[in-house]
């Protein structure tokens, strides 16, 4: 069952389209790719989905709710969270203390908030480091951390905006196991990423986004295997 439904979403910044007619639905337990060249409109979507930017039309529904013109922090009470490509958080807070932070956006009535920050700590695998400070963790820690932030609002839909970015390839091979964990209990995932030999082993399924608009749709094989898609994003080549 779709659990976001994103449909006919446009913007325009003057006299340029940075999205266009932008569709897609996105399952429970799944997870979805958005990839495509830079400047291909997929941060754009991104912040039309959660709010921090208005469409100048289309609709973003979560969860059978029309969220499209609701401001960020209600649209993460409904269920949706999302990371940045650069890491914001609180780097004068502790992990612990970060956490905490974003807890509190999204307290269910009854639930234990300590209990629950501690479950986020061991999900994305911080155990050992609450009491560290953002300017010690490594890039890899600090995405973990970024995510954890995103997690604590309980989220039902997620959206990373290239989550491996600034990260080795171990630690972007630590982080996939947590990915895909996040699905077992229903959660819908939706990344934005460059990497695509790493994100292939995430999403089944992707989206392909040149100048705004969406050129292919489908299995990941299938859709990096199209000729417009070589054109538009890896010049060509063979490789994903």
């Amino acid at each position: 069952m779709a659990i976001l439904n994103v449909g006919g979403l446009v913007k325009r910044f003057g006299g340029l389209t940075a999205v266009s007619s932008l569709s897609f639905s996105v399952d429970e337990g799944k997870i979805l790719g958005i990839v495509g060249p830079n400047g291909s409109g997929k941060t754009t979507a991104f912040n039309l989905i959660s709010g921090f930017i208005k469409p100048d039309s289309g609709r973003v529904v979560l969860n059978g709710e029309d969220i499209t013109n609701l401001k960020p922090h209600v649209i993460v009470r409904k269920g949706m969270a999302r990371t940045f490509q650069i890491v914001r958080v609180f780097r004068h807070l502790s992990v612990y203390e970060n956490i905490k932070a974003a807890k509190i956006v999204n307290v269910n009535r009854g639930e234990d908030r300590d209990k629950k920050i501690a479950e986020v700590v061991h999900l994305i695998g911080l155990n050992g480091k609450e009491t560290e400070k953002p300017i010690n963790l490594p890039m890899g820690d600090l995405k973990r951390l970024e995510i954890g932030r995103a997690l604590a609002t309980s989220p039902r839909v997620l959206l990373l905006d290239e989550p491996f970015s600034g990260m080795s390839h171990q630690e972007v091979i630590g982080i996939i196991p947590l990915l895909l964990d996040l699905t077992t209990c229903g959660m819908a995932v939706v990344i934005v990423e460059h990497v695509l030999r790493e994100l292939k082993r995430l999403a089944e399924n992707v989206i392909v986004l040149n100048f705004g608009e969406k050129i292919a749709e489908g299995r990941f094989e299938d859709v990096m295997n199209q000729k417009v898609v070589r054109e538009a994003y890896i010049g060509g080549s063979n490789s994903a």
